[in-house]
């Protein structure tokens, strides 16, 4: 165990753990009391027990953990995660996860999750991307959680019994600035983002291939109780029947609510449902309009199309639905420069890109296409279009490179004449030229 105000672990690594434990176990540490810190540091291997209270690092933690990660596998009994099997807060201090992860497949039975299993503290900046498996409060992210959840998200496959979600099981706390993407399979309360909510949701979304369940199942939450509430948020899902539940604890975005209050709230079928005429929890979009920022007035200063923007959401007109700001990269893409000889035409003929360093080009997405009205010699812009990213790629701020059209060489001829002196003013007319180009006289 690490106790005590001021006691740090940091920059430690454990490779190919294989740890079988009881009650209470973790591969840096079984509890991580109040004011105890563990940062810099992983666990690769296994961790397994049949017991409560089972994480990757930690069993239980009352400190702070940031800045790293596990991608051993674990399981155990109940309260059981990737990183940190319960997390808590006591009085004035409280629990913290902040820029964390996990990786491994996590398996359980109660309050299981891809990072922590119990959380009742804060979750900031962190994501976990293994498979969970479990029965009853089972999620991608956390299992059980009464604390603050932001910018966090989830890519694992979710499957359980009760209470199932893509980024969380049941949740009483708040959840502000985060996503979900893996499939999740449960049987009731079964949600794309939560499967049981009596707390928040702000500005975030769930896009799953399939959300699978019997009664109450939702695009972004199963099942959502009175003192709960929806804002700015949406999903994209695909149901997998078949469903013995009555239809109207279907929804595409809430499967069935006890008047909680759901705000600009959207949902999106990646196929459409003939056995599935809605509810009257959030809009309905379909695909294109999803795509398009002006669906989105309702978000206000939330939302923008462009780059270098504080707003929460960034779309990429007709290219995407809105992503979160918060898990991408910002990046500039130029126009690269051109230059040519002035031949009569306007426009640019082909053309490329370049940023200011290096990136992963597997992430910027579209075909480019480049714009110059130039057609005099002289200096014109060429802008670039076309391209866009995805959630865990780029924040695309497009700059315009130049044109440069160079004076061509054209070579002018006065017609020759013979006269004879008189005394008076003499002239001759009419001229030859050569190096005219695009019909010019």
């Amino acid at each position: 165990m690490i106790s005590g105000l001021g006691s740090t672990v940091q920059n430690l690594g454990i490779d190919n753990a294989n740890i079988v434990g009881g009650k209470i176990t973790g591969a840096i540490t079984s509890t991580l009391y109040i004011g105890a810190q563990i940062h810099n540091s992983y666990v690769t291997g296994r961790v397994e027990s049949e017991r409560s209270n089972i994480g990757g690092l930690a069993g239980t933690s009352f400190g702070t953990i940031s800045h790293s990660f596990s991608s051993a596998s674990v399981s155990g009994y109940e309260h059981v995660g990737g990183l940190v099997g319960s997390q808590f807060s006591l009085n004035e201090y409280v629990g913290l996860t902040n820029g964390s992860y996990a990786t491994g497949s996590v398996n359980g039975t109660l309050e299981v999750g891809g990072l922590i299993g119990h959380n009742r503290g804060d979750v900031l900046n962190s994501y976990a991307t293994g498979n969970v498996t479990g029965e009853q409060n089972v999620g991608g992210l956390i299992g059980l959680s009464s604390g603050e959840m932001l910018k966090n998200y989830a890519t694992g496959d979710v499957t359980g019994d009760r209470e199932v979600g893509g980024l969380v099981g049941t949740t009483d706390g708040q959840i502000d600035e985060s996503f979900a993407s893996g499939k999740v399979v449960g049987s009731i309360n079964v949600g794309g983002l939560v499967g049981d909510l009596g707390g928040s949701i702000q500005s975030s979304y769930s896009a799953n291939f399939q959300v699978k369940g019997n009664l109450f199942v939702g695009g972004l939450v199963g099942y959502s109780d009175s003192a709960s509430s929806i804002h700015n948020s949406y999903s994209i899902s695909t149901f997998i029947g078949p469903f013995v539940g009555r239809g109207e604890y279907l929804g595409g975005l809430v499967g069935d609510s006890n008047n909680s209050d759901i705000t600009n709230s959207f949902y999106m079928f990646l196929k459409d449902r003939d056995d599935y005429s809605g509810n009257i929890y959030g809009t309905h979009r379909p695909k294109e309009q999803l795509m398009q920022l002006s669906n989105f007035d309702s978000w206000g200063s939330d939302i923008s199309g462009s780059g270098e923007s504080s707003s929460i959401w960034r779309i990429y007109e007709g290219q995407s639905t809105p992503l979160l700001r918060a898990f991408m990269t910002p990046q500039s893409i130029s126009a690269a420069n051109a230059s040519r000889t002035y031949d009569g035409t306007s426009g640019l003929a082909g053309g490329s890109w370049q940023t200011d360093h290096p990136i992963d080009s597997s992430k910027i997405l579209g075909t480019p296409s480049y714009i110059s009205n130039g057609k005099d010699a002289g200096t014109h812009t060429i802008s670039v279009n076309g391209l866009y990213s995805n959630q865990l790629g780029y924040d695309l701020t497009f700059n315009d490179g130049t044109l440069t059209i160079n004076k061509a060489q054209a070579t002018v001829t006065g017609n020759s004449s013979t006269t004879t002196y008189n005394g008076t003013e003499q002239s001759t007319s009419g001229f030859t030229a050569s190096g005219l180009v695009n019909g010019e006289d």
